[in-house]
């Protein structure tokens, strides 16, 4: 191997979810963990065959935020999510490297979860409010209108507040990203495919579970890679990183 195409790689095995025993070991709560890698393009039908999920979901993905992007920069990201059938979900999550606050988890919320998103190389901790709704509900929000934080909950109100200060009058969308959901098929693992308006894609493997079973699912994902010969990048990232970052984030072509 070439040493450019080394340094483009993690340094072994070894290093994957390295951190992540420490990481449970020192959250006093944590409500879910999800271990998750993105890999080259490349896998894509490669892991499809190997998986054969029965199950095939098409999503429509906004990020709301300022023209700013004042959500983002203190660690808020505000997604909206178009599924099937005409329903939907609008997530709020506080996001960063460090485990919530006590006063953060002062938050006394019913709907407020404590998440661990385990990346290959790195640990983020999320306080996350999702709401189930129909499409035709989010839809003002997409259009700009200013009444949109009428769709929030109070919990997320209650999170932006804390975080911001207030409720940002407006927001606009990013998006959408069109993205494929592959899960189920007698496998924990679930694929998704995300495509961006130049046609440029994200691939990323991952699997939910609680923390006590944390351990055995990185160790099955690694396995998992090893087996179907995949090779791990060192630049690993978020989708909502990729998406605000995207070049043309903010003329994303409207495809609806």
């Amino acid at each position: 191997m070439r040493n450019d195409e080394r340094r483009e790689l993690l340094h072994d095995e070894q290093t994957l979810w390295r951190d992540l025993p420490a990481a449970i070991g020192s959250a006093r709560r944590i409500d879910r963990v999800e271990l998750k890698v993105v890999l080259p393009n490349r896998y894509a039908a490669r892991l499809l065959a190997a998986l054969a999920p029965a199950h095939a979901n098409q999503r429509r993905i906004y990020y709301l935020d300022t023209p700013a992007l004042r959500l983002y920069r203190h660690g808020l990201v505000l997604r909206a999510r178009r599924t099937e059938g005409g329903r939907g979900d609008l997530a709020l999550k506080l996001r960063g490297p460090g485990a919530p606050s006590t006063s953060a988890r002062r938050l006394r919320l019913r709907q407020l979860h404590v998440e661990l998103d385990a990346l290959p190389d790195s640990m983020l901790w999320s306080l996350s409010v999702t709401q189930p709704r129909r499409w035709s509900a989010l839809r003002p929000i997409i259009d700009r209108d200013r009444s949109w934080c009428r769709v929030l909950t109070a919990g997320q109100r209650a999170l932006l507040e804390r975080t911001l200060g207030a409720v940002p009058k407006a927001v606009q969308s990013f998006g959408p990203v069109l993205a494929a959901r592959y899960s189920g098929g007698g496998t924990p693992f679930a694929l998704e495919l995300w495509r961006y308006p130049d046609q440029s894609r994200l691939l990323e493997l991952s699997v939910k579970c609680p923390p006590a079973g944390a351990a055995r699912r990185s160790d099955q994902l690694s396995a998992l890679l090893r087996e179907l010969d995949i090779t791990v990048p060192a630049a690993q990232t978020t989708k909502t990183a990729r998406t605000l970052a995207y070049p043309c984030a903010r003329r994303l072509k409207r495809l609806d």
